[in-house]
């Protein structure tokens, strides 16, 4: 019993595993002939449950004899990592849809999991997703031991991490054959060498034969990654196969458009030949990515070719198995039906020189076998075959081509580029246009037109973009330069503009106005000739007194003045200084610190107060000159002109709260820009316009801190009080603000305003002529009447990026959270401040709007005494305009707009739709969205005020039984924001309780209650107001009194709620009250807490049911409801009993009659009878007994039924009478066919041939051998498996228990069944060796005989998998003469019997390799005598090979040695180490490592002292590892005899002062010397040294003059001072110099520089001087001398003295594009030498050329700065200074170039490829962001190439994708996800 609950528990766990029910196959046996057949899902789940537990199938045959649909539901895979299937699975043209397998943790993921040994075939996977994580595919997850996948198709979406494929996740020496995959392949989260292919992933050793791909093969990671395999290696082949689909990696991918990577790196051969892939589908792919192939592995590569589409659509064959049809790419030839493959070959075909990154020009498709293309770019038209490509004026635009056929779809994706230009700048698209005063108004085109207003200045210049109508109807954008002619002036562009210093100087004059002017410049009379371009610089020296600019004409404007046209007066002056005394919270900095004024020239200061603070005083001596400060392109500067030398002293202050005071604000007040720094400035603004002083028209007024404005809020009373703001202008128009009002990002806090006035706010009214930006009220409260706003009473103007936390305490009409009225325009701004009371029109953002709202939302509450008010407006008049526009009605509990005459498009949204509107995640340059919090408005954003005023609270949303709240009316838990450090507090938290995010909302029964929530980030706070309603009436309800009556064991009917209670806290508890109508007095008490209530009472009587009812808060004692129930219970009906004594007749006899023990009775009384035989009824039997009438033999059972009139239908009685009439009993007869069976295989079944007739209890007992067979009681019997073999006899008994008694009858026939012993194949002695040719091969022993089965054994010998002929004994001694040197071989034994087994491995291998012998070969003889020769007592000999060392194990090592009879020969090889010095000359000694090769060119001897003759001889040994006995010697010598017969020539070096010079000879052989005298060059003399072997040995000395070397030397570069070292190049102009040496001055020295004595001249001719870390910028000298120093006593060069310099850097600044300059402020910053660098002398170099006239501080490039740039500087002290070389590139715009993402549309998971067209300087620093629709950054990169890859993203939608270069410049694009 144990035993069958373990089965049925393991049946139920793996039946739980699928979400098909298993279902046992009915058809077939499982053999070749008739395979089980499959024909459903439930089916083929079996299969999987199967062999998930355990059983493989091997050899087991499976037919699919039907289409399956697996919908989709989780599929468990057949196979998993420890169970394979092995058995062969035919698909039958049949194919399997809607796979579904989602485990991306899990191995082994596809249809099948694990196969071994198997084949699958002739099976297509259609529609369906496979996610796994190892081993995943669509058909096969892992395919070993000789597996085979045959005419199979895949198009399945496939995703995994490693062995990720679209047929095959890995194939170990398997194959895969005519099989194709249409279906994506993505791989993610790899490591280094995981892969991914569209045929298989992992091909190790196995085979890819006539197979294709079309399926897009992606990864985001580093994989290795192909079109048919990822890797391949291990002996792996490919043949006959293609790609067409898209193979996609990262930067360190390893990416082939056959294979990633393709490797052999052991014995063997892995191979491709005949394998495509469409160049113009992957234009930019390789075939193979990388190939490795190592010890002994060879790679082959044949016909492995990249072809264009119609090349591949029209092979001449034959190709494999492929159908080759024109036109088609090569089609599968078992599949030619299936709309997948007819699809997967249909091409799409583009000009050749075209592909699909680049399609220009007409192409064509195919449409055969009905496929239908189409597209979805509507520049791209597809009619019938033909393709064409209309003009796009965008630029480069995605295009996506599908086919489809039926249901089945194909996509290729192309990049079309049949462009012109639209919205370009470039070189072709610029236009410059000179216009006179006269052409004024000028018109450039119908839509733009110049007036004087447009520019600034005479001669000023206007640039911008305007748009002209180009070829082919695109417009294009043209650079327009339009300057405006007017009379020439001069400018002096040094620092002072009109004084020199001293008599004369060098000055620059800027001639503006030039040409087409022609001019003269004069001074004291003397002509310049004018430079003749535009607005050209001069350069000249001049002294005190007047200059004057003479103009003849313009030849453009005829009409503008000839003639003297400016002058300018030059003065002198003398030296002051100013001194800038320390400061702290603030900056004051010299803007000109180069200038020096005498009592003329101006001095200015730059002055920057920090953060939160103001400039209190400027103290210049003793005097306060603060009222002389000016404010200046938002600066604060002081100029004034110095008269003697002073300091200058900024004493800074903090900015305070404010008091009530005014005071003028910093600066020139009659400017036209105003700094506000505090609160008191601020109020002076609002003085100046309430009093009609000014309006401020046309100035600038920028708010430099957060300003506090005096109010004060007490949180317990939550009142305001403290200093009340004036708001600033009044309704009149004298007194309206009209200025232009930035808040610079900063924030105005406790604007407290309560007066009963009109037009109250910050602004009481702002002028149509104003702006108001980039500002921020955060906290405050205004009462007043009617016009009232926060930020304005009203707005004419333009209010712009702000926002609003500010209260409207109360108001009268036309009250607004951001202004009362609005009459202008408001735009990018939000409120969430409330307005607490109002009459009418009353609005969030405005009371009363005329003008224009729009980019705005509003989250603050709007409460009005009357009934018109809004969100966003109380009235919106018919000029009104509200676009783009979103409010919080959770918030804001109200309509849009009260009424609306104009245009309102606003969006009404509950809080958790507010948080990332598409208006404003497309727009991040104004809105910064974030997860769970309101937009802010960037710029604005970050501060504590900001993140308080979009933290949201989050009111009960909209459920099944409950609607939404707002702030009007809270009756539910809800929970507030705490990110950003929002904290919350309740101002009852009676009501509401605050804790952790929670609020927890408790509602009275007494009153409404209004709570006030508190959100404070840090010391910035933001209130929202809530409404809690009081609890109403409490009322019990009704409930039916329709009554019931009931049967006996019946369910009673629900009491049905009529009226449900209402009232209180709806928290309702129920009680109902059971009374027994018979005892009224009985009263049971249920507590039930449902309304309506179903009685339980079962026992039979009258009942009575009231039901009670309270609540939790406002009534807390039990009430009744209305109505009483009455439920009537009848007694329980019984259907009585009849007799159950039976009875039996064994022939013929007459039945009993059937008694009645109970009538039926109850119930209502009305009982009816009927008998029933074999459950059939017996007509006419209505009586309470029956006696049967039947006489057939046979069983036979009665029943009788009753019922009654109401509550019983048919019942039966109790009690089942049976009568059985037996016939003859005959004991049958079994079969007798017998049977023979191997051991372990199921014997046949023991069938019965004919079944025993008996009696009553039929019993069948078995014997086997006559004994009985313990539970065999079947009438058939089936032998046990297993069995210990022998010979079994099986006989059959039978009895019954009635008609025999139990006597035992045999029956007819008897089996025989013989079982052989288990075949064993026995076990071979296992031998690994490696064998010398001289071996003796040992004897294959056998250690077990075979035994087992019919004992009829055969021996058969395998070598290499090759039967060994003749060979068919137990053991085996192999013969070398069958065996090839070197080659392993392995033996194995294979057994079989003539029944049981068929060819089986015995046990153990024998593994041998003979080696060929050994042979150490032979040298080239050579036996030569020599006269030496050489000069540099150098000898070349050389020593030859001729035939190399071979056989043995291979591993061969030379070595050469050698014998000389002078011992002091040194054997000296062109410098390889290590020299050897021969030391024995009777024995041979080896030579180095140089010479242990089989071969060498020649042996260098150094015999230039040598005593000759001499003779050196020369062998060469080999050995191997193994098999040689060690070293031994090749055939034949090397051998040389060596004389001198040198004729030399030695020169003798003098220095030219040395003649006459003595020179002392020493003679070779005996080491004698000889004086000799030289008078002159070119002197000689003969030394006759000896004869030796009739070699002559004679040398000549000859005097050789040395001049003196004289050298030029010069610096290649100068150097910065952040590098380390520095060079200088040498010229020989005389001599030879050979050495130098290098003395430095002291102020080198002083630097750390420090001398060189003589070394040796480099070869380069070039001196490296290693710069002292210590070193500053500047220019040294070093003094350098030369020396030929082949003299005896060395030849000297003249000293020179050369200036090393070093070049300053970080002075050099760019601005704009056009200037470059040195900021001498920078430079005195810096750490430097002792003297001060203080420059006022300039020169700038671009290039390396002088710019001619570039004399001044800066440099002005026309057209942008673009090159090398740097500047000769000259101190005040006279010292001269090179810059740093400075690299300006000129930026490109963004409209200059398009960034490029593909595939688009990409699908989910799909890696994204990014095509950035920039040089390598922008690319270098720059970064790539890309952004969802909700504007959130989803992916960062600074790892950036022309082509980036990034990765996939998961969701679907809209992306967009900005890069950033270098140069600060953006450029953005979008891609889709789908």
């Amino acid at each position: 019993m144990k035993k069958f609950t373990s089965l049925v528990f393991l049946s139920l766990f793996f039946s739980s595993l699928f979400a098909f029910t298993p279902t046992i196959w009915t058809v077939g046996d499982g053999t070749l002939g008739n395979p089980y057949q499959i024909s459903n899902a439930d089916e083929l789940a079996y299969l999987a449950q199967q062999v998930n537990m355990g059983s493989n199938y091997l050899g087991v045959e499976f037919i699919l004899t039907a289409d399956i649909d697996l919908a989709n539901s989780p599929w468990t895979p057949i196979g998993n990592s420890v169970s394979s299937f092995s058995g062969h699975f035919n698909g039958d043209a049949h194919v399997i849809k809607n796979v579904k397998i989602d485990a991306s943790a899990s191995d082994c993921q596809a249809l099948f999991g694990h196969i071994y040994g198997a084949t699958i075939s002739n099976l297509g996977l259609e529609n369906g997703e496979v996610k796994g994580k190892t081993n995943v595919a669509g058909l096969v997850g892992l395919a070993e031991s000789s597996s085979v996948i045959t005419n199979c198709y895949n198009t399945l979406h496939i995703s995994g991490v490693e062995h990720v494929g679209g047929l095959v996740g890995k194939a170990d020496n398997s194959t895969i054959h005519q099989s194709f995959n249409t279906g994506s392949v993505f791989a993610t989260t790899g490591e280094m060498f995981k892969n991914v292919g569209g045929i298989t992933g992992y091909l190790r050793g196995g085979t890819i034969e006539d197979c294709f791909n079309s399926g897009a093969i992606s990864t985001d990671s580093n994989f290795l990654i192909g079109g048919l395999a990822g890797m391949a290696e291990a002996g792996a082949t490919i043949v006959n196969s293609y790609n067409i689909g898209t193979v996609l990696g990262v930067a360190t991918s390893e990416v082939g458009a056959l294979v990633g990577r393709f490797q052999q790196e052991a014995a063997g051969t892995s191979t491709i030949t005949a394998c495509y892939f469409d160049k113009q589908l992957l234009p930019n792919a390789k075939c193979i990515d990388s190939c490795h192939n190592d010890n002994g592995g060879v790679i082959t590569l044949t016909d492995t070719l990249a072809h264009n589409t119609t090349d591949l659509t029209n092979l001449a064959g034959p190709f494999g198995s492929f159908v080759l049809t024109p036109g088609l790419y090569p089609q599968n030839g078992f599949w030619t039906t299936s709309d997948v493959a007819k699809l997967a070959i249909s091409p799409i075909t583009f000009p050749v020189a075209e592909n699909v990154d680049s399609v220009r020009n007409a192409f064509t498709v195919n449409t055969d076998n009905g496929v239908v293309w189409s597209c979805n770019n509507p520049h791209a038209v597809i009619v019938g075959t033909a393709g064409t490509i209309s003009t796009m004026c965008d630029g480069p635009e995605s295009a996506i081509f599908t086919a489809t056929l039926n249901s089945a779809t194909k996509t290729v994706m192309a990049e079309l580029k049949n462009t012109y230009p639209k919205y370009v700048q470039s070189a072709n698209l610029t236009d410059t246009r000179y216009i006179c005063p006269s052409d004024l108004p000028y018109v450039v085109t119908p839509t733009v037109t110049y007036t004087q207003t447009d520019f600034d200045t005479a001669n000023d210049t206007i640039k911008e973009l305007v748009t002209f109508q180009t070829i082919h109807g695109c417009d294009s954008i043209v650079d327009l330069t339009t300057i405006l002619r007017a009379a020439p002036t001069m400018e002096m562009l040094t620092e002072d503009h009109n004084v020199i210093s001293g008599n004369t100087t060098t000055i620059q004059f800027l001639l503006r106005g030039i040409p087409p002017y022609t001019y003269t410049f004069n001074n004291n009379g003397v002509a310049i000739p004018a430079a003749g371009v535009m607005n050209p610089v001069v350069t000249f020296n001049v002294g005190a007194g007047d200059y004057y600019l003479d103009a003849l004409s313009d030849v453009y404007c005829t009409a503008l003045p000839s003639g003297l046209q400016d002058t300018l007066h030059i003065g002198t002056v003398t030296e002051v200084q100013v001194v800038l005394a320390p400061t702290s919270n603030g900056t004051i900095v010299d803007t000109n610190p180069a200038i020096v004024s005498n009592g003329v020239n101006v001095k200015s200061y730059r002055i920057t107060p920090a953060e939160g603070y103001y400039l209190s005083a400027l103290e210049r001596g003793s005097t306060d000159v603060k009222n002389s400060v000016r404010a200046e392109n938002g600066q604060l500067i002081y100029s004034f002109i110095p008269t003697s030398d002073v300091e200058l002293r900024a004493i800074f202050a903090k900015a305070p709260a404010w008091t009530g005071g005014m005071s003028a604000p910093i600066g020139n007040l009659a400017g036209d820009t105003l700094l506000i720094y505090i609160t008191d400035e601020l109020a002076w603004v609002a003085n100046q316009a309430n009093t009609g002083t000014q309006t401020f028209l046309n100035k600038h007024l920028i708010l430099m801190n957060d300003l506090d404005l005096g109010g004060v809020y007490n949180p317990v009373t939550t009142g305001w009080s403290g200093q009340e703001w004036s708001p600033i202008g009044k309704l009149a128009l004298a007194n309206r603000f009209k200025g232009d009002f930035d808040g610079n990002g900063h924030e105005l806090s406790n604007l407290y305003i309560k007066q009963d006035l009109d037009y109250l706010g910050l602004f009481g009214v702002i002028g149509s002529e104003a702006t108001v930006k980039n500002l921020a009220i955060v906290s405050g409260s205004i009462s007043g009447r009617n016009q009232i706003g926060n930020f304005a009473g009203l707005n004419a103007g333009k209010l712009m990026h702000c926002y609003n936390m500010s209260e409207i305490e109360k108001g009268g009409e036309n009250v607004g959270g951001l202004v009362g009225r609005n009459d202008g325009t408001i735009k990018q701004a939000y409120n969430v401040g409330i307005i607490y009371k109002s009459t009418d029109y009353a609005g969030g953002i405005a009371g009363l709007n005329t003008g224009v709202i729009d980019s705005v939302y509003n989250a603050g509450d709007v409460n009005a005494a009357g009934d018109i008010l809004g969100a966003f407006a109380g009235k919106n008049e018919a000029t009104g305009s509200i676009t783009n526009a979103y409010f919080d009605y959770q918030m804001c509990a109200t309509t849009a707009v009260g009424t609306n005459l104009g245009t309102a498009t606003v969006v009404a949204r509950k809080t958790s739709e507010m948080y990332n509107i598409a208006m404003f995640t497309s727009d991040p340059v104004n809105w910064l969205c974030g997860a769970s919090v309101y937009p802010q408005l960037v710029g604005l954003d970050g501060t504590d005020a900001a993140l308080a005023s979009v933290a949201p609270i989050m009111l009960k949303e909209a459920t099944a039984d409950t609607g939404i709240e707002d702030v009007r009316k809270v009756t539910q838990n809800f929970t507030v924001s705490t990110v950003n450090g929002s904290k919350w507090s309740s101002s009852n938290n009676d009501w509401v309780a605050l804790a952790a995010g929670n609020a927890t909302v408790t509602l009275k029964c007494e009153s409404d209650k209004t709570i006030i929530l508190t959100d404070s980030v840090n010391n910035a706070y933001k209130k929202v107001q809530i409404k809690l309603p009081k609890l109403s009436k409490f009322e019990a309800g009704t409930i039916d009194t329709k009554n019931d009556t009931t049967c006996f064991g019946s369910t009673n009917n629900k009491i049905d709620d009529v009226t449900s209670p209402t009232g209180g806290d709806s928290k309702y508890d129920y009680m109902w009250i059971q009374i027994n109508a018979a005892t009224p007095t009985d009263r049971d008490t249920i507590y039930n807490t449902v309304k309506e209530f179903v009685p339980t009472e079962t026992v039979p009587g009258t009942y009575n049911f009231e039901r009670w009812v309270k609540d939790n808060t406002c009534q807390l004692s039990y009430i009744q409801s209305a109505g009483l129930w009455t439920l009537v219970i009848l007694e329980n009906f019984t259907a009585g009993e009849i007799e159950a004594t039976n009875d039996t007749i064994c022939g013929v006899g007459a039945p009993k009659t059937i008694g009645s023990i109970t009538d039926a009775a109850e119930g209502d009384k009305n009982i009816t009878y009927r008998w029933k035989q074999d459950d059939v009824v017996i007509a006419s039997t209505n009586t309470a007994t029956y006696t049967p009438t039947e006489t057939v033999a046979g069983e036979y059972v009665y029943t009788r039924e009753a019922k009654d009139g109401r509550c019983n239908t048919w019942t039966k009685s109790t009690g089942d009478y049976r009568l059985v009439i037996y016939p003859v009993f005959n004991p049958g007869e079994i079969a007798a066919t017998n049977d023979t069976v191997c051991d372990g295989v199921a014997p046949k079944i023991i069938n019965s041939i004919t079944d025993a007739t008996t009696g009553f209890n039929t019993t069948y007992i078995w014997k086997c051998n006559d004994t009985i067979i313990a539970g065999a009681a079947a009438k058939a019997f089936t032998p046990p498996t297993g069995m210990v073999p022998g010979t079994y006899t099986y006989k059959r008994w039978v009895t019954d228990d009635k008609c025999q008694l139990g006597d035992t009858v045999q029956s007819t026939g008897a089996w025989t069944l013989v079982v052989y012993a288990p075949f064993v194949a026995g076990e071979i002695q296992a031998i690994d060796t490696v064998l010398c040719a001289s071996d003796v091969v040992p004897e294959i022993t056998e250690v077990t005989a075979a035994t087992g089965g019919d004992t009829n054994i055969e021996y058969r010998w395998l070598m290499n998998g090759a039967e060994i002929a003749g060979a068919t004994a137990a053991t085996l001694t192999p013969d070398p003469a069958t065996m090839t040197a070197n080659v392993a071989y392995e033996f194995v034994r294979q057994v079989k019997d003539g029944r049981c087994a068929p060819w089986t491995n015995s046990t153990g291998k024998a593994t041998m390799k003979i080696y060929a012998p050994f042979d150490p070969g032979a040298v080239v003889a050579m036996n030569d005598t020599l006269c030496f020769t050489t000069a540099d007592g150098f000898y070349d000999m050389v020593l030859g090979s001729a035939t190399p060392a071979t056989g043995g194990d291979g591993k061969i090592e030379y070595r050469w040695r050698m014998r000389c009879d002078w011992a002091k020969a040194v054997i000296d090889n062109s410098g390889e180490t290590p020299v050897t010095v021969l030391v024995d000359t009777t024995s041979y000694a080896v030579i180095g490592n140089a010479l242990a090769t089989e071969t060498y060119q020649f042996v260098r001897a150094n015999v230039l002292n040598a005593r000759f003759p001499m003779t050196f001889t020369f062998i060469r040994e080999a050995k191997d590892t193994l098999c040689s006995g060690g070293w031994q010697a090749s055939t034949d010598t090397v051998r040389y005899i060596m004389s001198d017969h040198r004729a030399t020539t030695r020169n003798v070096y003098i220095c030219q002062d040395d003649f006459p010079f003595n020179y002392t000879y020493t003679y070779s052989y005996d080491s004698h010397t000889e004086d000799v005298r030289f008078f002159e060059d070119g002197q000689t003399f003969l030394m006759n040294d000896f004869t030796s072997y009739g070699c002559d040995y004679k040398v000549t000395l000859r005097a050789v003059l040395c001049k003196t070397p004289v050298v030029e030397v010069t610096q290649i570069a100068p150097i910065c001072e952040t590098e380390s070292t520095m060079q200088f190049e040498i010229s020989t102009l005389a001599g030879v110099p050979n050495r130098y040496k290098l003395m430095f001055d002291d102020r080198a020295k002083a630097q750390g520089f420090v001398d060189v004595d003589y070394t040796a001249i480099p070869l380069d001719s070039v001196i490296v001087i290693t710069k002292p870390a210590a070193a500053h910028a500047g220019t040294y000298k070093v003094f350098v001398q030369f020396m030929d120093a082949r003299s005896q006593y060395g030849c000297e060069s003249v000293v020179d003295t050369l200036v090393m310099s070093i070049s300053v850097d970080g002075y050099l600044h760019t601005k704009w594009n056009d200037i470059i300059f040195v900021d001498n402020q920078e430079a005195n910053e810096q750490p430097a030498p002792s003297e001060s660098l203080k420059f006022n002398s300039y020169q700038w170099y671009r290039n390396g050329e002088k710019i001619e006239g570039a004399t001044q501080q800066f440099y002005q490039q026309t057209g942008g700065l673009s090159g090398t740039y740097y500047v000769v500087l000259t101190t005040t002290e006279g010292l001269v200074y090179r810059s740093c070389d400075k690299v300006c590139v000129l930026a490109q715009t963004g409209s200059d170039v398009r960034i490029k993402v593909y595939p688009v549309p990409a699908r989910p998971h799909e890696t994204l490829m990014v095509e950035l067209p920039f040089d390598e300087l922008q690319l270098s620093a720059g970064y790539l962001e890309v952004f969802n629709s909700q504007g959130m950054k989803v992916y960062q990169t600074n790892q950036i190439t022309e082509y980036t890859s990034m990765p996939a993203m998961v969701v679907q939608g809209v992306y967009l994708v900005r890069f950033t270069a270098t140069n600060g410049q953006q450029y953005i694009s979008k891609f889709i996800v789908e």
